[in-house]
């Protein structure tokens, strides 16, 4: 089974490749997906940001998304 078709079919039954078709050739590609990146990268549990840490990270990305690094909110809108 090709690639498409065995994802494609998975979706249509609300599943991942892996519930859907185990044993397919592509569930076998995402499992050496998985422990490729899970043996790389060590286990970590993310902490939540608080108010103050998560207005700094979205300022952040805005900027970088908007290119206002250092314009105010009056000079964009």
């Amino acid at each position: 089974m090709c690639r498409g078709r065995t994802v494609a079919q998975s979706e249509l039954y609300g599943q991942t490749v892996i519930e859907a078709a185990p044993a397919s050739e592509q569930a076998e590609i995402y499992r050496k997906l998985a422990r490729h990146i899970a043996g790389e990268h060590p286990a970590s549990i993310p902490r939540p940001l608080n108010g103050p840490a998560l207005k700094d990270w979205a300022r952040q990305w805005g900027d970088r998304v908007f290119g206002t690094a250092e314009r105010s909110l009056a000079e964009v809108v």
